[in-house]
């Protein structure tokens, strides 16, 4: 589970997603922030404009005569400003010439028996004009004044009107839940968006990744399918590559299979000559030609094996295979009665080389077992590694004599043989070592639990995609 999240997180997919992402909640912040900065300045405004009227009705109000006696009339008709400590406030304070302040000459009934000190207001922060100032039943208070000079009489008046901040912060406190609600659907539904817009742009991407794999895998011979235009000219290169490769690879069998016919048909007519010959250099040239033969055949295989092993799209169904080979020496051993015991951990199990150097690695491999075995033969195929990057291996067992570590070792060297195994029987077990190696496996013996051999073959392989 942690190596499919590693392997999301660093995929295409998930950079593509995560960095959206990033910019859309970088994008909600920013519009969220500029919204409600917007919308506080616009209620700001919207209050002082209200305040406004209310100071304008306040300075219409008030009279004053040529003695200096002020009187009030027409108060301001908002109902609020006769309900007490209702947050809506006026008052009238006089300002003296020598700098006293007569606070509460005239106010509001709602501030009750309250007076308002606006000596301990504090401008408001980011807003010109308008002051915070502690009001009645500690209520916080945003206050504009005004400031009257009357044309008869003498000092200033100043006129107050306050209201609670309460009448700001609420409106701002649901305009901004419901912009976080707002922002935060518009942000889910943009993410919803993005995902589907990169699997819809990335399918292809994978379709392509599926293609590779099964041309690597032997499933396919080419990649498959049309492609978006930004893709397409890849896929064919590719396909291109492939089929120059797969060229190459069956001109050079071709030469190869040749060389050895042309190589191998002097050496038959010398060893034939040469087998019923007993003098010296009859034995000389029989062993020789007999020596030259089989490295013919050995070095051949381990060409077409290495040439099998670096073209990708080569792949051989391992089960069905050794199933053949069975089913072919069970009848070439029929006077053994041999029971076999094939146990297959999967079905659809490939591996990774030639058809030919599979069978031959097991042919010899099962050819052998046969020779030496009572009567069973076990074979058991399994796969190691994960479902992408895996392996193959083969045990073959069988309850026969069995071998000292020692010869286990020798029995994979090239010319020793410790069993007389019958014509045709392939190339040995030294070229299942080879053949093994050149696909980047291993191939190795000990003495099996059953008391006979045991016989490991490592070798690259992938199970079938579906």
């Amino acid at each position: 589970m942690g190596h499919l999240t590693a392997r999301w997180w660093n995929s295409l997919h998930a950079r593509l997603l995560i960095g959206t992402l990033l910019g859309i909640v970088a994008s909600v912040l920013i519009a969220g922030w500029v919204l409600s900065e917007v919308f506080t300045q616009t209620m700001s405004e919207q209050l002082a404009r209200e305040v406004r009227v209310h100071l304008n009705e306040l300075a219409a109000g008030l009279n004053i005569d040529a003695s200096g006696v002020a009187t009030f009339e027409n108060e301001p008709a908002d109902p609020r400003m006769q309900r007490p400590f209702s947050g809506l406030y006026w008052q009238i304070d006089q300002i003296h010439a020598d700098g006293s302040v007569e606070t509460g000459v005239f106010q509001s009934r709602s501030l009750w028996d309250e007076v308002l000190n606006f000596s301990q207001a504090q401008p408001q922060k980011g807003q010109q004009g308008l002051w915070l100032l502690s009001g009645p039943k500690a209520q916080t208070l945003v206050v504009q004044t005004q400031v009257v000079t009357p044309a008869q009489g003498e000092g200033t008046w100043r006129l107050i009107v306050a209201t609670d901040h309460e009448s700001l912060r609420k409106p701002q406190q649901r305009f901004e839940r419901l912009l976080i609600i707002s922002l935060g659907l518009i942000g889910l539904v943009t993410v919803i968006a993005v995902w589907v817009q990169l699997s819809i742009a990335l399918k292809p991407l994978r379709r392509l990744r599926q293609s590779l794999q099964a041309a690597q895998t032997g499933s396919a011979r080419r990649i498959e399918g049309m492609f978006p235009a930004e893709i397409q000219p890849l896929t064919d290169d590719f396909n291109a590559v492939l089929e120059t490769g797969e060229q190459i690879i069956q001109s050079a069998r071709t030469q190869a299979g040749n060389l050895a016919h042309a190589l191998k048909t002097p050496l038959t007519v010398m060893t034939n000559a040469s087998r019923n010959d007993q003098s010296e250099l009859g034995r000389l040239v029989f062993e020789q030609t007999d020596i030259a033969r089989r490295q013919i055949d050995h070095h051949l295989a381990r060409a077409r094996a290495i040439a099998a092993a670096r073209m990708p799209g080569v792949a051989t169904e391992v089960v069905p295979e050794i199933n053949k080979l069975v089913h072919t020496l069970d009848r070439l051993y029929a006077s053994k009665a041999l029971q076999w015991h094939v146990d297959a951990q999967k079905q659809d199990l490939l591996f990774q080389g030639d058809r030919q150097d599979f069978l031959e690695m097991m042919g010899n491999v099962l050819d052998n077992a046969c020779q030496w075995t009572d009567r069973d033969v076990w074979i058991e195929v399994t796969q190691v590694g994960s479902e992408t990057m895996s392996q193959l291996q083969i045990v073959v067992q069988d309850n026969g004599p069995g071998l000292t570590a020692a010869q286990c070792e020798m029995m994979f060297e090239r010319g020793v043989r410790l069993d007389e195994r019958a014509p045709g029987s392939g190339l040995g077990l030294a070229i299942v070592r080879d053949l093994a190696h050149a696909y980047a496996g291993q191939a190795g013996a000990q003495r099996s639990e059953y008391g006979g051999l045991k016989v490991v073959l490592i070798l690259p392989g992938i199970v079938a995609l579906k």
